[in-house]
């Protein structure tokens, strides 16, 4: 897990308040390391959620597309309707 600024380059002995300029220059480069690697790690988690979303309606279209026509009937679907649904890509809702 990444530490921000004062927690990673602290230096020993010394208290938040007492930085040195080096010191400070180190500290504020930090954050902004931390800010990219969240920003990062949050369009990763968004990322992976969308192949999630993608992976389960590619699934779906194919379980409806192995549908026979008394299990289309039953919820309500034609042939036509159920294809028409099945063959649109993934990333199309």
């Amino acid at each position: 897990m990444l530490y921000c600024a004062n927690q990673l380059y602290q230096h020993p002995g010394q208290h938040h308040s007492q930085h040195l300029g080096a010191t400070e220059a180190l500290r504020l480069s930090a954050a902004t390391l931390c800010r990219s690697s969240f920003s990062l790690s949050k369009v990763i988690r968004r990322l992976l959620k969308q192949l999630a979303v993608w992976h389960e309606r590619a699934s779906s279209r194919r379980r409806l597309a192995d549908l026979d026509e008394r299990m289309l009937r039953d919820i309500g679907l034609d042939r036509a309707t159920a294809g028409a649904e099945a063959n649109k890509p993934f990333w199309t809702p």
